[in-house]
């Protein structure tokens, strides 16, 4: 015969154990899988420097972080300059032979001046807009070291990250 105390414990364990199935049900949302977003991977682009242009493997890319990789395949030193601007990119204003960078934008970031044949890579986070990559040395944006880019929307990845 089973004592009144033993059918307590086994009431109140049988009790505790129905709660947390229930629970449990609840947290699982209906599904055995669940859905985990990765954020985007960071965006990748070529440019090519040299006498006398400025060539980016691709103009437009989604808002985020964007990796630029600059060679320099000409003769002279060249740097590259990322402006966030409303201008086109043959209307940035000019002082002193040079562009007047605080007039044409919002400067995001550059790359200094570098060798011939040399490559660096600058990664940056670009929200959404029109801007204009150019090389700021002397006289070499008027002579075409410069284009414009593009970025979008961000495209929407379904989730949250984790």
């Amino acid at each position: 015969m089973i004592s009144t105390r033993r059918i307590v414990h086994l009431t109140w364990l049988a009790t505790a154990l129905a709660a947390c199935a229930v629970v449990l049900a609840a947290c699982g949302g209906g599904s055995d899988k669940q859905s985990i977003s990765t954020p985007p991977a960071s965006a990748k682009v070529n440019v090519t420097l040299k006498e006398w242009s400025l060539t980016p493997d691709t103009t437009s890319v989604p808002a985020g972080s964007v990796t630029f990789t600059a060679t320099n395949d000409g003769s002279f030193e060249h740097e590259m300059i990322v402006i966030k601007t409303g201008l086109a990119p043959d209307a940035l204003p000019i002082s002193s032979g040079k562009v007047d960078e605080a007039a044409a934008g919002n400067v995001i970031d550059e790359i200094p001046e570098f060798a011939p044949g040399a490559t660096q890579t600058l990664t940056v986070d670009l929200g959404p807009g029109a801007y204009v990559l150019f090389c700021n040395v002397g006289g070499h944006y008027q002579q075409g070291v410069r284009s414009a880019f593009t970025v979008t929307a961000a495209a929407s990845t379904g989730g949250r990250y984790y």
